[in-house]
């Protein structure tokens, strides 16, 4: 039996690997009998060895529809909000007023929000770090942040999600400091929607920011939308359009009841189906089927071209087996999940900047969004 097949035949168990980017915990579990949606078991062999970023292969349960099932392992993609402050007001997200926000002085700063990271690397490796908010861009000291960062983890993918409101101010700036590409979030292309979503009259300083984003070379860019019914639900194929004409690549979310906005989520919902359905009236679509990531594929084409397009569907299709993100919140606490209520959501506050092997994890629960980062 080769050592990758025999790691399956372990019971739970924690173990230590060793991957390009040094030692690796993965939590193993005794394999449980899987089943379809069909509620049939997975046929023999049904469970293979898969590698993820570099490291050591991590087990996969495959299923017959190609879905693939990570079973709990590390972590390799931290995402790190750096701010809770914001420059828009986005109706799903927050308040109009805006949320109780933490004192600057309780934000961690460089140093913290670095020993954070390289804590996560020692014990599960890290491949990416997302830089997030918040808006990351009203921070004051973001291009130093980002050139540290780049310092300290030279071989990680370091990437940062804006609203590209201050964009035009920074894009140079950012990637001359070592940052790779950035994802943009852009709900509508037309001014009184732009301003009807967000509360303010920005759209124009969003173009600038993203024209600046190519002029860098922050790409490949991509364009987050989120999908609200009331809101944009006819502009979908404009802005699969519009980011084919940039150069860049158009993902739609599917909106998730997180936050402390007051917003009617469920009457406001749009399914990833639904989108699709709307963008195939306008270009011929069609799903890609197999393995995929988070944003599930489709490709869509225009002039005769098929380009790409993500649908992120955590509310339809979750994805939370598959999930390999960690995050760093604005006071330099570390999270397992986005949603407070996932069992392994953890607090280390008190003992990750202790000088110990080992973190001490207690349990909580994420109330705001703009402190842990989307």
């Amino acid at each position: 039996m080769s050592p990758r097949n025999s790691l399956m035949m372990l019971p739970a168990r924690r173990l230590r690997c060793v991957g390009d980017l040094g030692p690796v915990f993965l939590w193993l579990h005794k394999a449980e009998p899987a089943f379809d949606r069909g509620s049939r078991p997975l046929p023999a062999g049904g469970i293979r060895m898969s590698p993820m970023s570099g490291h050591s292969a991590l087990p996969v349960l495959e299923t017959p529809t190609q879905r693939p099932r990570v079973i709990p392992a590390g972590r390799a993609y931290v995402r790190v909000s750096i701010t809770d402050r914001c420059n828009l007001r986005c109706r799903y997200c927050m308040p109009e007023q805006g949320v109780q926000l933490s004192a600057r002085r309780e934000h961690a700063d460089i140093d913290e929000h670095i020993e954070a990271i390289a804590r996560l690397d020692e014990q599960v490796g890290v491949r990416k770090i997302r830089i997030t908010g918040g808006e990351p861009l009203v921070r004051k000291d973001v291009v130093e942040l980002v050139r540290r960062i780049r310092e300290r983890f030279a071989g990680a993918e370091l990437c940062m999600t804006t609203n590209a409101v201050l964009l035009d101010r920074f894009a140079q700036q950012l990637a001359d400091a070592g940052l790779d590409r950035v994802n943009i979030s852009i709900d509508s292309l037309r001014r009184d929607r732009f301003e009807d979503i967000t509360r303010r009259d920005d759209l124009s300083a969003v173009l600038r920011g993203i024209d600046a984003a190519f002029k860098a070379g922050l790409g490949p860019v991509k364009f987050n939308a989120v999908l609200l019914r009331a809101l944009n639900l006819d502009e979908y194929p404009e802005l699969v359009r519009f980011a084919v004409d940039c150069g860049g690549t158009m993902r739609f979310i599917e909106l998730m009841e997180i936050g402390e906005s007051g917003y009617d989520h469920s009457a406001a919902f749009v399914s990833a189906d639904e989108a699709f359905s709307k963008i195939d009236e306008v270009y011929p679509s069609r799903w890609l089927e197999g393995l995929h990531g988070v944003a599930r594929p489709a490709l869509v084409t225009i002039d005769g071209v098929e380009h790409e397009v993500g649908f992120i569907r955590p509310v339809t299709e979750p994805f939370c087996s598959t999930c390999d993100r960690m995050r760093v919140d604005t006071l330099g606490r570390v999270h397992s999940c986005l949603m407070g209520e996932d069992p392994q959501e953890a607090d280390i506050a008190a003992n990750l900047f202790a000088d110990k092997t080992e973190p001490t994890w207690s349990w909580r629960r994420v109330a705001s969004m703009s402190s842990i980062g989307g």
